[in-house]
């Protein structure tokens, strides 16, 4: 079995993946636009770029998961994030069960952090996110 993935010429996976990325992005921002248009926020849709590194938390938001721990040291964060040559964005996806307090304070954070003029755009929530948009994101 895995002789036949070894087999796979390296360009032509890097291809599988890239066109895989690409349909993520593309998958993201019409998430986005859906979003904007639903509650009638008039923002632009963040150019994200296909050579990027993208980080994803996607599951659901309870405390021992530690979504925010990649929060946790924001000035770090900032840095990363922003540095023009290596660009870097993270991608949440999920909810927080419903009853469950501090799980959706979690994400409370996540979105308070995400609205911060240096992490506009870089930190982006997957609303809605389901089953086929997990099988986008591990695809790219």
């Amino acid at each position: 079995l895995w002789y036949a993935v070894e087999s796979i010429p390296d360009e032509e996976l890097w291809e599988a993946h890239i066109k895989a990325k690409k349909e993520f992005i593309e998958l993201i921002k019409r998430k986005i636009k859906e979003r904007n248009k639903r509650l009638g926020i008039d923002e632009p849709i963040p150019d994200i770029d296909e050579n990027a590194l993208i980080i994803g938390f996607a599951r659901r938001f309870a405390t021992y998961k530690r979504a925010t721990l990649i929060l946790s040291d924001l000035e770090r964060l900032r840095r990363i994030l922003n540095n023009p040559e290596k660009p870097v964005y993270i991608i949440f996806g999920g909810k927080a069960h419903p009853m469950d307090k501090a799980g959706k304070e979690f994400l409370k954070r996540v979105y308070e952090i995400s609205q911060m003029p240096e992490f506009k755009n870089k930190i982006i929530i997957f609303e809605n996110y389901d089953m086929g948009s997990a099988r986008a994101m591990v695809a790219g």
